[in-house]
């Protein structure tokens, strides 16, 4: 008697449908491994599904980025807040829900909240162990103080950011330097801003790039008193928004009064149209006059 598993099933001969009828004839004989492979596999993911739920690192992950989908506004501000009072959160994610949360209180001109809602967020990077939080949790000091017009306090945290970033944290040095030349030239000490800048303007980098607009305002604006012409800085037009680079973790916040928003790993000041990450570029950029 023929074995129904190896017999072919019809009387057409070609050698591609034999082919296929040998791999069918296999899989048929091979069933019940493959069922049982396939119920491995589903009961494999359902038990990393309730390993996930049960790690505090995950489950802090998602609610962070629920909070972050969540609609602008009320619904956004309570996830965060809910996410900053859970004590089952991880010191990095509640950090983070912290400097959003400033960020929200800065762009409502409420300096003294921001400034505690700082302050938490320094004693969770501390507990986090992360040195990228920790320049994010200074420049985000230098933010609330230079909104608060404490120019002092805002130079010293931009200034800490630009010597601890060095070469591993670009994004960070950079917008720590930029920030310092901004509060510099709100000081009028112009000559000051185009020392600090000057060495910023010579990078090529792809980092460098995303920040170089912004630096020739504030540096072209410095040139210009000092020449004795308009001192005013032209204001960037808004721009579309840029993801951070240099492996930055990514944090939407909103971005100055007079800017759109933008993507960027850290507090901006309100009142200023300058970001961490990314800014808008300049309408249009022009040269200094000539004497």
């Amino acid at each position: 008697m023929a074995d129904l598993d190896t017999a072919p099933t019809t009387s057409y001969s070609d050698p591609i449908y034999d082919r296929l009828e040998q791999v069918a004839h296999r899989i048929r004989r091979l069933k019940w491994l493959i069922l049982g492979l396939i119920m491995v596999f589903i009961c494999l993911g359902l038990w990393m599904r309730a390993v996930l739920k049960r790690n505090p690192d995950a489950v802090s992950a998602v609610a962070y980025v629920e909070a972050l989908e969540a609609p602008e506004g009320d619904k956004r501000t309570s996830h965060l807040q809910a996410l900053l009072a859970n004590d089952k959160a991880t010191p990095f994610f509640r950090a983070r829900a912290a400097l959003d949360l400033a960020q929200v209180a800065l762009l409502a001109s409420k300096i003294d909240e921001a400034k505690g809602l700082v302050e938490k967020a320094k004693g969770f990077a501390v507990e986090a162990k992360s040195p990228e939080l920790a320049l994010i949790v200074s420049l985000a000091q230098g933010a609330v103080a230079e909104d608060g017009k404490d120019y002092d306090t805002a130079l010293a945290a931009y200034e800490k950011v630009a010597r601890d970033a060095g070469a591993k944290f670009v994004v960070h040095f950079l917008t720590a330097a930029i920030g310092a030349a901004r509060v510099e030239q709100m000081q009028g000490k112009h000559a000051e801003v185009i020392q600090r800048l000057d060495p910023v303007l010579t990078r090529t980098d792809e980092t460098s790039k995303q920040l170089m607009p912004l630096a020739k305002v504030i540096y072209w604006a410095s040139k210009r008193s000092l020449e004795g012409g308009p001192k005013e800085a032209p204001k960037p037009a808004a721009a579309a928004p840029v993801t951070a680079v240099d492996g930055a973790p990514s944090v939407t916040v909103a971005a100055p009064a007079a800017a759109s928003a933008v993507t960027a790993p850290a507090v901006v000041p309100a009142s200023t149209p300058v970001a961490p990450a990314a800014v808008p570029a300049p309408a249009a950029e022009t040269a200094p006059a000539k004497n």
